[in-house]
């Protein structure tokens, strides 16, 4: 008996593996003119006029997309200031070598209008930002999966975030401190990316986000103002030098638009009260 089950599960072992197959499109977007790398410009693979993947390239121009089932796509290539590429692909094999993509600089003309894939990712002096409400795969995916997507961040293989290799950088939501990204690590396995808007990397802080010394922040904007949740405070206090005990508690909640709050009155203790008591 146990040997016809072992050969029924490796039997069914090869279906198993052709279901979770990826097929993935690599290549390299460089400029027409001199060759050299377009950095972080937008790829996507569409099918039927759907984009089923997008990516940013890296720095170097590369890029590395992945669809779920084989056949014949278009890939489309788009940047600011450039001519928008689209060109066919066809994925038989498990990776699929796209070449170098050349993209010409554009002429502005006046009166045109192109339908395209949002850029995913911007850049200015100060940040670099990551659309991730543009990007289709983000519905299905967990914060964690996009953030590999977000140029100048790794994730190593023990889940840990980096910032152009450095782990010193502070976590924000909607630009301030948030206590539910305390375990970055943690949260990110688990949230899912469509509770969020877009991402921005910001290497050079200004004095607005008081870096306290950070080597870079991660700005994590949400799809709402605020997550929904509830935090509290309790303190107590007592000292040798004097004849009172005192302490006090809050509690403040929030679910969408409302929000309420408490605050309990400090209550005070003679110390002489309580070696009377005992």
């Amino acid at each position: 008996m146990k040997k016809r089950t072992l050969l029924l599960l490796l039997s069914l072992l090869p279906l198993s593996m052709t279901a979770q197959q990826k097929f993935l499109l690599r290549g390299q977007v460089v400029d027409a003119a001199n060759d050299s790398p377009v950095s972080f410009a937008t790829t996507a693979l569409l099918r039927d006029s759907t984009a089923v993947a997008a990516v940013a390239a890296d720095a170097q121009g590369r890029f590395e997309l992945s669809a779920e089932a084989a056949g014949d796509y278009r890939l489309q290539i788009t940047m600011v200031g450039y001519n928008p590429e689209t060109q066919p692909v066809t994925l038989r094999t498990a990776a699929t070598d796209a070449g170098t993509i050349r993209l010409r600089q554009g002429v502005d003309i006046d009166q045109v209008t192109v339908t395209i894939q949002k850029p995913l990712v911007t850049a200015d002096a100060e940040k670099t930002t990551y659309s991730v409400e543009d990007d289709p795969q983000a519905a299905s995916s967990t914060l964690e999966e996009i953030l590999r997507k977000v140029p100048q961040l790794t994730i190593d293989a023990e889940g840990n975030v980096k910032l152009n290799g450095q782990s010193d950088f502070k976590v924000l939501v909607n630009g301030r401190s948030s206590a539910m990204f305390k375990n970055f690590k943690d949260v990110i396995r688990s949230m899912p990316a469509s509770q969020i808007k877009k991402i921005e990397v910001i290497t050079e802080p200004s004095m607005k986000y008081d870096a306290e010394g950070a080597g870079g922040i991660i700005n994590i904007i949400t799809a709402r103002k605020e997550f929904d949740g509830y935090n509290g405070s309790l303190n107590y206090n007592t000292g040798l030098d004097t004849r009172q005990q005192y302490g006090g508690a809050s509690l403040s909640a929030k679910k969408g638009v409302n929000q309420a709050s408490a605050r309990f009155t400090p209550f005070f203790t003679p110390r002489n009260a309580i070696r009377a008591k005992n």
